[in-house]
């Protein structure tokens, strides 16, 4: 089989019922598929502005065309992406097509913000020194319009991986500032799109962008790759520490200044529904004596996030994708496993033990719940914000999809709040450090063609 070596795999190396019933193949469209969910269970399917938009000279951009992607300079039309940005209705009439309620989209920090404003000595933006590029906002409004128009409600990400170049040569999230002035292009985006948007993520992954950027050098700008600038970015006062902290403040002000703004979301309801989108993996330990390498894998970029922001969330995004089985310095690959073509291992039981754990803590347990929390917020729900794998050959995506989807069914039958499913993802695209090397779509693209033709996989049609 073939493997994109995703950047993932390079970190954990250093860092230590649905019932489905058919009687003839799924291409003859006669299969049943049969999901036992809540009437107001939705699902959806998810993009980024990174993956998709055209026209948008971000740092990964300059990350590429600086060697820093493999899977890029090799591919056809590398920089078009998906022409998000120009011809959005081609990528929103594919997610309409699907049948699903929801989009997951993002907006660029840096197209929105194209230059540094100035820090007044008490470390507040100095608003007059503030360039908002108002044509980008209006274009964003726009496209959310355009999904809405087509029946799809909208979540929008703050930030999914991508920040101002200028951000960067600051030093991104470890600079000081960093949260004051995301809480200044939060509350322009928020007050833009309030009307025509129903939820919000303050930050997807954000413990995964701190490992990466600052810990194993992989993601832009990166940087040193030895065991050693890994173990000291972990450190008390290390990068990752540091920039996770700034994380976590950036997305409590957030949330407090959506939660105190004065609007209604586009379907009516005031004050729409504020989490994150944190990834998780079922970390498992090669033998016992990797147990303490397994649990601090855990703690750092599974625990952290939730547990200390787990008072100020409307609901608790997953991202989840498979297993790492943590073994000495590296993660395994084990014959007896099943693996993705990004090497990922296929579990999805991992789903359900995942997220029974974390309701245990934050709704059974109620460990680490702050004081203040939403007016009549008893429990915390949960939203698979991204689930996905990548297959070329769509043989291991129908049943990946169906199997997660049992671990879906059996967690609602446990009585635990799961309030939709979002799909990864709907086009072939650019996947950060791994460029274009892992096909995620339900939709095959070809680059080779000037419109980026899409056809879809079996699979897509098995979703619908």
């Amino acid at each position: 089989m073939k493997y994109c070596l995703p950047a993932f795999n390079v970190l954990f190396s250093v860092l230590l019922t649905i019932v489905f019933s058919h009687s003839k193949s799924i291409a003859s469209g006669s299969s049943k598929l049969v999901f036992d969910a809540p009437e107001d269970f939705y699902f959806g399917l998810a993009g980024a502005p990174a993956h998709l938009e055209d026209r948008l000279n971000d740092i990964w951009l300059e990350f590429a065309n600086a060697g820093g992607v493999a899977a890029y300079k090799n591919i056809p039309q590398a920089s078009k992406r998906l022409m998000f940005w120009t011809k959005p209705e081609v990528e929103l009439d594919l997610v309409e097509a699907s049948g699903v309620d929801v989009y997951r989209m993002g907006v660029d920090w840096g197209r929105i913000m194209p230059h540094k404003p100035r820090i007044n000595e008490d470390g507040t933006i100095d608003l007059s020194t503030l360039a908002i590029d108002l044509h980008a906002l209006a274009r964003y409004r726009k496209i959310v319009e355009m999904a809405n128009a087509r029946g799809l409600e909208v979540m929008v990400s703050l930030f999914h991986h991508s920040m101002p170049s200028w951000m960067l040569e600051q030093g991104g999230w470890k600079y000081k500032y960093s949260g004051v002035i995301f809480y200044e292009f939060s509350r322009v985006v928020v007050s833009e799109l309030a009307d025509v948007v129903d939820s919000w993520v303050t930050f997807n992954e954000p413990a995964v962008y701190a490992a990466l950027t600052y810990a194993g050098g992989i993601w832009p700008p990166g940087g040193p790759q030895d065991a050693f600038a890994f173990m000291k970015a972990f450190g008390v006062k290390g990068s990752f520490k540091r920039a996770l902290d700034n994380m976590i403040q950036a997305h409590k002000s957030v949330y407090l200044m959506i939660k105190n703004l004065d609007f209604k979301s586009a379907h009516g309801e005031v004050n729409a529904k504020i989490g994150i989108a944190h990834n998780v993996a079922l970390y498992t330990a090669g033998n016992l004596i990797d147990n303490v390498a397994r649990n601090i894998v855990t703690y750092n970029l599974v625990d952290e996030f939730p547990n200390r922001t787990i008072g100020y969330l409307d609901f608790l995004g997953i991202n989840y994708y498979g297993e790492e089985i943590v073994t000495g310095t590296t993660v395994a690959i084990r014959e007896d496993r099943e693996y993705s073509e990004s090497g990922r291992t296929v579990n999805p039981s991992g789903l359900y033990i995942i997220i029974s754990k974390l309701n245990h803590r934050y709704n059974v347990k109620k460990k680490y719940r702050k004081a203040y929390h939403p007016k009549g917020l008893d429990n915390i729900p949960f939203v698979i914000t991204e689930n996905g794998i990548s297959d070329a050959t769509d043989i291991l995506r129908p049943a990946y999809m169906i199997e997660h989807l049992r671990a879906v069914d059996q967690l609602l039958k446990d009585g635990i709040n799961i309030l939709g499913f979002v799909f990864w993802t709907v086009s072939d695209n650019w996947e950060w450090a791994d460029g274009y090397c892992p096909k995620f779509g339900l939709f095959a693209v070809d680059r080779t063609s000037p419109n980026l033709q899409r056809t879809p996989r079996d699979s897509f049609f098995l979703f619908q």
